[in-house]
C-alpha cells in the first residue's frame, strides 16, 4: 500500500510542478491507452467468439468420417486413439443424452486426450476434466450454466444423470452476464460416455471425429487411428478433410481488428514522440536540480532511474484512469462504435506493459541530456 501511495504522492507532486507539460502529456497517453484497450477487448472478443462458434477449438483440425462394415464395440472404437500422439486430442461429433430422464437431448462434447492442457472454455465454477479422468473412464461431467438447475446434491456431492448413468459435476461452463452456446452443452469424458448414446451412435455404421493436433501430428495420429480400426475391422475406411471451422484464431482476430490496432499504433507512437518532446523541454527546466544532486555525488544512474520513476508513475496512473474510463463507458454500453469494451486481465497487463516500455522509451532522451549536465554549469545557472 506504501507503494501505491508513493507512486500517487509522485503522480501529484509533477503536476504541481510541471502543470502544463505534464497535463500534455497525459492527455495523448490516456487516448492512445484507452484506444489500445479498447481494441484488445475487440480483440479478446472476436476471438471468444470464434472458440465458442467451434466448441473450443482454436486450432487447425481435421474432420474424420469412420466408416464401418460390421458391429464393432463402442469401447473398442475408443482403444483405437491409444495411440495418438501427446499433443493431440479426438473428439466426437453428433452425439447426445438426456438428463434426469426428460425426453429433451442435450449435445455432448466428448475428448479424449493423454495430456492436461488449458481449457479454452469459460469455466464458471470448479474446473475442466483431465487426463488421468478421461484413461480411467470415471464418469465426471463439466455442464453449461443452464443445466446447473438440473443437478442434485447426493452425500454432499454435486451430481446429474446422464442416460441412466449418474456422473460427477466438476465444473459449470458459461458467462455470468450473458448467454453462451454452451449453456446447455455436457462436457464428459470420452471414455464415459453413457450407453444408450453409444447404442445410438453406431446405429448408421458410421463415426464423425474431429482431429486437434497442438504440435502438427495430424498425419500420423489419422494413420494410427486407421490402423487401429482396421484390426477391429479389415474393411472400415477413414476419409479425412480439414475442418471448414478450423481457424488460427490470432491470425483471424488480428485481421478483423486491422484498423483499430493501426489507428491504436499509430496514436501510440504519436504520444510517445510527444511525451520525448516534452521530457526534452522538462530537462531543460530541472538542469539545476540535475546539477546539485551530481554534486551531492547522486550518479547518473540513480538520476536515470529516478527520472524513469517518475515517469512511469505518470504512465501508470494515467493507463489505469484510462481503464476506469473504459469500464465506466461499459457500464451504459457494450460497444462502441462496434467495438467491445468489456475488460479482462489481458487489458491490465497491456496497459501495465505499455506504461513501463513508454516510460523505458521516453526516458531515453532526458537520461542522455541528464548525463551531460555539469554540476559546475547548474550551478553557474
Amino acid at each position: 500500500m506504501e507503494i501505491y501511495m508513493n507512486i500517487i504522492r509522485l503522480f501529484i507532486k509533477q503536476i504541481k510542478a510541471h502543470p502544463v507539460t505534464v497535463m500534455f502529456f497525459i492527455i495523448g497517453f490516456f487516448i492512445s491507452t484507452l484506444i489500445i484497450s479498447i481494441g484488445l477487448s475487440n480483440i479478446i472478443n472476436v476471438r471468444n467468439s470464434i472458440i465458442e462458434k467451434n466448441n473450443g477449438i482454436y486450432k487447425d483440425s481435421l474432420n474424420i468420417n469412420v466408416s464401418l462394415s460390421k458391429g464393432i464395440k463402442f469401447d473398442d472404437f475408443i482403444d483405437s486413439f491409444n495411440n495418438i500422439s501427446n499433443k493431440s486430442k479426438v473428439r466426437i461429433n453428433n452425439i447426445s443424452t438426456y438428463v434426469n430422464n426428460k425426453s429433451t437431448q442435450y449435445e455432448i462434447v466428448a475428448e479424449y486426450s493423454k495430456s492436461d492442457e488449458i481449457s479454452n472454455f469459460p469455466i464458471m465454477k470448479g474446473r475442466y476434466y483431465n487426463s488421468r479422468e478421461i484413461l480411467n473412464k470415471e464418469k465426471v461431467a463439466v455442464i453449461g450454466k443452464q443445466l446447473e438447475s438440473s443437478s442434485y446434491k447426493n452425500n454432499g456431492i454435486q451430481k446429474i444423470k446422464l442416460g441412466n448413468e449418474e456422473y460427477k459435476v466438476i465444473g459449470v461452463i458459461g458467462h455470468n452476464l450473458k448467454s453462451s452456446a454452451w449453456d446447455k452443452t455436457i462436457f464428459i469424458p470420452i471414455t464415459s460416455i453413457p450407453d444408450n448414446s453409444k447404442i445410438d451412435y453406431f446405429k448408421m455404421r458410421s463415426s464423425d471425429l474431429l482431429l486437434i493436433s497442438e504440435n502438427g501430428m495430424e498425419a500420423s495420429d489419422l494413420k494410427s487411428i486407421d490402423n487401429n480400426l482396421k484390426k477391429l475391422d479389415p474393411d472400415s475406411s477413414t476419409k479425412a478433410s480439414r475442418a471448414e471451422e478450423s481457424k488460427n484464431v490470432l491470425l483471424d482476430t488480428i485481421g478483423s481488428n486491422d484498423q483499430i490496432l493501426k489507428i491504436a499504433g499509430l496514436i501510440l507512437i504519436f504520444s510517445i514522440v510527444n511525451m520525448i518532446s516534452i521530457s526534452s523541454f522538462w530537462i531543460n527546466e530541472r538542469k539545476q536540480e540535475i546539477g546539485i544532486k551530481k554534486s551531492f555525488g547522486i550518479t547518473d544512474f540513480q538520476i536515470s532511474v529516478t527520472l524513469f520513476i517518475e515517469f512511469m508513475s505518470i504512465t501508470l496512473i494515467t493507463a489505469l484512469l484510462s481503464l476506469s474510463f473504459q469500464f465506466i463507458l461499459s457500464l451504459f454500453t457494450e460497444n462502441i462504435f462496434g467495438c467491445h469494451l468489456a475488460l479482462s486481465i489481458p487489458n491490465f497487463i497491456s496497459a501495465i506493459l505499455i506504461s513501463i516500455s513508454s516510460a523505458l522509451v521516453t526516458v531515453i532522451v532526458p537520461s542522455i541530456k541528464a548525463i551531460k549536465v555539469s554540476p559546475i554549469e547548474a550551478l553557474n545557472m
